[in-house]
């Protein structure tokens, strides 16, 4: 450079030197978000953006710092190149927030997201993570097994449930449905809690298990106790509770016939009812402690089987029937042996006697009395539907069906003795109901021997002013009775039977294939080893729907065929009968209408219309009438012939039981007044004939 007045013009002067610009790596960063809430065990997204503040491409990642750090990862890399591009460069990352629950609900945690190259923090921004609420709890039980618990009683425990979230919280809980007959009780279904970082986390509830007094020992009971969102919407744990029940001990025994009559070198049999009253199986022994008979007269015990035993096991809330078998020894008619026999429960250790009759208390005492008679004790019974020897019935009933028999016993012995029934099988699924003259029979029932006084009328034997069958041992000596009482016209002698209504009542609950087998034995009084006196009767538990369509006129064929003229309309009636065995909702129908000929149905009474069609409810054995109305088409010109289908279905199966019947209605032409001889053609004329006289006969009137 020259320079003016300088006095060193002319000179020259040389200086090298290098301008040299450093790399800047800096960064500025925004996030998407300030502050975020995440729930734990959920997963909360954002992202960071990183400027390039620097003049020249570098490598940026990402960093965490603060205590809760781990709770922020990288998706994807966490590093990457963040370019220059004339200070507009960018770089993004996103970033997944996944809390746990170790802090309160609703606190919030700070965490810097920093850029950084190496380990050198280029630039940093905080995020704001706002904890939300976990849901879970835990159970435990103060004793989870309430052993020994007395039928009728019940036993109670602590359910202890602790909140397992991060936050206040009420939770539900819910037990399992026990059998029938016990009961669960809690003294309380919800409970509210405090965050389990707190001293409120948990809670009691007592809940107690009520057992029903047919409670048997050898139950164990497990109720599963659970422990819910309060909505009910998600299980967070469950524990079983543990039931069981204590031994009872009892027993019952009774005879129906304590004195028994047999012929010499025969054995007689005494009926014994034992009754296991206990809720535990147990073992009885049998022995006969005494008799008066000396030499003693040969004993021992059976079952109904005839096996012999001392000592028999009975199933809790149960009872057998076993039997005292006398040889009957004596030498002479009416000699006799009274036998004291001995029940004993072997399981039942209280041998106290706390009603002071003489005997423990686990022990019964019954007395019984043999005879030696050539005297013949018999009975002999019969079922009105039961076959044709009377001896076996069978019943088709659906769930809470009831069918009726008449059963008719007849003394088949020597003379005058009283009846003992013993009816088994079907033990809960159905009741079993035998009555005599409207009473329950109970206790045994005298029956007389000979004949009585058949009313073919009535279809019964004739009784006296006190309701007692007039009998007489002889057929000339109830034909005499009869000369008496002047009941010769429709009246006969007939052997006198005992009439009896039994009542079987299958229970609501039973189901569709149910089955089983129900036996009357009728024994006498005094000789209850003749079991010849038996009727069976075989029940089947199936719904039957069944419909049929029966003429109003008892014993005529329906009409299914009509000869109408146009001009009238035609109405029948037709009776539907539910011959099936179970109370049905039925629907009621006919074809579609055709060419203008019309099908209306009516019931004023039983059922409801539905659209044209009617719907009725109708009882087993009983019936509904349908009034038929069919109207012709108007204006009809030629002879028709209408079919239309009237249809009946039960509700509950539709098609499946429907029962249809066809009918024909034959339409004509109405004769008209001058009949059938005319075509239409003439008859228009005479009529227009007429008309025109009329005319002519009212004006000549008219004329003065």
């Amino acid at each position: 450079m020259l320079l003016r007045n300088d006095p060193s013009q002319g000179s020259t002067d040389n200086q090298e030197f290098d301008l040299t610009v450093p790399e800047l790596h800096e960064c500025t960063m925004s996030l998407s978000k300030s502050s975020i809430t995440v729930a734990p065990g959920a997963e909360g997204t954002f992202s960071v953006i990183f400027t390039n503040d620097g003049n020249v491409d570098w490598t940026i990642s990402v960093g965490k710092f603060g205590s809760k750090a781990g709770w922020v990862s990288v998706d994807g890399a966490s590093s990457g190149l963040l370019e220059y591009d004339d200070g507009a460069g960018t770089k993004t990352f996103d970033l997944i927030v996944s809390p746990d629950d170790s802090i309160e609900a609703g606190s919030e945690s700070l965490v810097a997201i920093q850029g950084k190259e190496g380990s050198s923090v280029k630039c940093t921004k905080d995020i704001r993570i706002i904890s939300g609420q976990s849901h879970d709890a835990s159970l435990s039980l103060s004793n989870s097994l309430l052993s020994n618990i007395q039928p009728d009683g019940n036993g109670t425990t602590t359910l202890v449930v602790t909140n397992q979230g991060n936050g206040v919280d009420t939770f539900r809980i819910s037990p399992s449905s026990p059998p029938q007959g016990w009961s669960v009780q809690m003294s309380k279904s919800t409970i509210a809690l405090g965050s389990k970082h707190g001293n409120e986390r948990s809670g009691d509830i007592e809940v107690q298990v009520n057992v029903p007094f047919n409670a048997l020992a050898d139950e164990q009971v497990n109720i599963i106790l659970t422990v819910q969102s309060n909505n009910g919407a998600v299980d967070f744990a469950e524990i079983t509770l543990s039931v069981t029940v204590a031994a009872n001990h009892g027993m019952e025994v009774d005879t129906s016939s304590p004195d028994q009559t047999g012929r010499s070198d025969t054995e007689v049999s005494f009926p014994i009812t034992i009754e296991n009253s206990g809720n535990v199986e147990d073992t009885f022994r049998c022995a006969v402690m005494s008799q008066t008979a000396t030499p003693s007269w040969g004993t021992s015990f059976e079952d109904a089987d005839g096996n012999k035993f001392t000592e028999i096991n009975i199933a809790p809330r149960s009872t057998m029937l076993v039997f005292l078998v006398v040889s009957i020894d004596g030498e002479e008619e009416l000699d006799s042996s009274r036998l004291t026999i001995r029940i004993t429960n072997k399981d039942d250790t209280n041998s106290q006697d706390l009603d002071e009759d003489g005997v423990p208390d686990n022990q019964r005492e019954l007395v019984m009395l043999a005879i030696q008679s050539d005297r013949n004790y018999q009975m002999d019974v019969r079922l009105d539907d039961g076959g044709l020897d009377g001896r076996n019935g069978m019943a088709t009933l659906a769930p809470d069906g009831v069918k009726e028999y008449g059963v008719w016993v007849k003394n088949t012995g020597d003379g005058k003795d009283f009846a003992v029934f013993e009816i088994n099988g079907l033990e809960g699924l159905a009741t079993r109901t035998l009555r005599m003259n409207g009473l329950v029979v109970g206790d045994p029932i005298q029956i007389p021997i000979g004949y009585g006084i058949w009313n073919l009328t009535r279809g019964q034997f004739v009784l006296d002013e006190s309701a007692t069958p007039i009998t007489e041992s002889s057929k000339n000596g109830v034909e005499s009775r009869m000369l008496e009482l002047d009941l010769f016209a429709g009246h006969e002698a007939r052997l006198f039977e005992q009439y009896f209504l039994l009542t079987l009542t299958v229970n609501p609950s039973a189901e569709t294939g149910d089955g089983g087998l129900l036996e009357i034995v009728v024994m006498s009084e005094s000789n209850s080893a003749n079991r010849s006196g038996k009727v069976s009767i075989s029940l089947d538990v199936q719904i039957i729907y069944e419909l049929t369509f029966m003429s109003e006129e008892i014993g005529e064929e329906i009409t299914v065929e009509y000869d109408v003229s146009f001009s009238e309309k035609t109405q029948f009636e037709i009776e539907l009968q539910n011959t099936g065995n179970i109370r049905s909702e039925i629907r009621v129908f006919a074809s579609e209408n055709l060419r203008g000929w019309s099908v209306s149905l009516e019931n004023s009474f039983e059922c409801n219309r539905e659209g044209g069609e009617l719907v009725c409810w109708v009882d087993v054995d009983s019936s509904v009438l349908i009034e038929v109305t069919v109207r012709p088409p108007s204006g009809a010109e030629m002879d028709d012939t209408f079919k239309f289908t009237l249809s009946s279905e039960p509700v509950e199966t539709g098609v499946v039981d429907r029962q249809n019947l066809e009918f024909t209605v034959n339409g004509k032409q109405d004769s008209g007044l001058f009949g059938d001889a005319l075509g239409s053609n003439t008859a228009s004329l005479i009529a227009s004939g007429l008309v025109i006289s009329l005319l002519a006969a009212y004006f000549m009137r008219k004329k003065p």
